[in-house]
């Protein structure tokens, strides 16, 4: 009888424990999955940003950004 007791009550923990694990998972999941959205969004913000200038870059200058630099570079 005590045996019974004792083995539903620890099977009630580990439930317990499981279900507050899996919350504490679901709720990182989403927290993660919020973030990463946001940072996916302010990069391509950033990316559109990025090719905007560089199109106004190349109109302003005839030629874009990344044929300004030199590569390779210039040995010392």
């Amino acid at each position: 009888m005590t045996d019974a007791v004792q083995s539903a009550k620890e099977a009630s923990l580990v439930d317990h424990k499981w279900a507050s694990s899996a919350w504490v998972g679901l709720v990182l999941h989403n927290s993660v999955n919020r973030i990463t959205m946001y940072t996916s969004w302010h990069w391509q913000g950033s990316l559109w940003e990025l090719k905007g200038s560089e199109v106004r870059g190349r109109a302003h200058h005839g030629r874009s950004w990344t044929s300004r630099s030199h590569w390779p570079p210039p040995p010392r």
